[in-house]
């Protein structure tokens, strides 16, 4: 599945979380105001999504419902509050985009400005708190993302990409336990990701499940075949399963995926090492071990 489609899927949930959201508090307000007036109300009501730009999804802002006053709700103008969040949407989609457009200019100092602007007036925003924790991790603040990840997480738990970013950031800090377990939320919410397969399946070689690795690669692969990470990273487990002629069909895949991948040219190289020292032993009359020979 492609990442469009991944952004597709989560917005959809996304969406249907934010309108049971919407209901339950018009319900409320609607104890509050006679019938008919809330019979109109419903009527008007309406839902505002507004695209965000981000690093690897789009986020969608509902319009929230107004509360009115019992003794005076024809004085509640919903035109002008729905112009009134509209700009507050639309000036937090420029925002956004602005810092986003700074850090694929490699201006994360820039961008970190911005974001950090922005959180004044947008607390509780996921997405500002993501794209922070994004910029703090390329700027080395780590545990500064860390707190921003985990806060947009908190706010919207289904946030995939948040999930697979801050196992990223965990993994490559030496927290694989951690990270392990924010790769498999991200594919408990999209079991068909591919980079979570293979982000999960490289802390899981590095923690010494090689098997469950090699599973995770494989899905990837399947999910995505020209993924050549994954093909890489598939490699490299079987490599460590003794599995050579599947590791060299791997690099292999790697060298005509990517052909100026140096890892792919090493594995090759350090395989044909690995053959060359059995075949050695073979003749010699040594048993056959492809562990010994590494």
């Amino acid at each position: 599945m492609s990442a469009k489609q991944i952004r597709s899927r989560v917005e959809l949930r996304r969406r249907t979380d934010h309108s049971g959201s919407l209901w339950k508090r018009f319900c409320n307000a609607r104890l509050q105001v006679k019938l008919v007036a809330g019979l109109v109300l419903l009527s008007s009501i309406t839902l505002l999504w507004v695209g965000v730009k981000k690093a690897t999804r789009h986020s969608e802002e509902p319009l929230a419902a107004v509360q009115n006053q019992p003794d005076a709700p024809a004085s509640v103008d919903l035109t002008a509050s729905a112009d009134h969040q509209r700009q507050e949407a639309d000036s937090l989609k420029r925002q956004i985009n602005r810092g986003t457009a700074l850090l694929a200019q490699e201006k994360p100092e820039q961008a970190l400005e911005v974001f950090s602007e922005t959180l004044k007036t947008n607390p509780n925003d996921e997405d500002v708190h993501y794209n922070l924790g994004l910029t703090l991790a390329r700027l080395g603040k780590n545990e500064e993302a860390i707190e921003h990840y985990e806060t947009a997480l908190r706010l919207y738990p289904k946030y995939v990409e948040a999930h697979n970013n801050l196992g990223n950031l965990l993994m490559r800090i030496g927290r694989n336990s951690n990270a392990i377990g924010h790769f498999q939320a991200a594919l408990q919410i999209t079991p068909d990701y591919a980079a979570a397969h293979n982000n999960l399946g490289t802390a899981l070689l590095r923690t010494g499940y090689t098997n469950e690795a090699t599973d995770h690669f494989a899905q990837a692969i399947k999910i995505q075949p020209d993924y050549w990470q994954a093909r890489f990273n598939l490699g490299l487990s079987c490599m460590a399963e003794g599995r050579l002629a599947d590791a060299q069909t791997q690099f292999q895949s790697v060298m005509s995926l990517q052909p100026g991948f140096a890892g792919a040219k090493a594995g090759l190289a350090q395989i044909e090492a690995i053959q060359s020292r059995l075949r050695s032993n073979q003749a010699a009359g040594t048993p056959k071990n492809v562990h010994s020979a590494f």
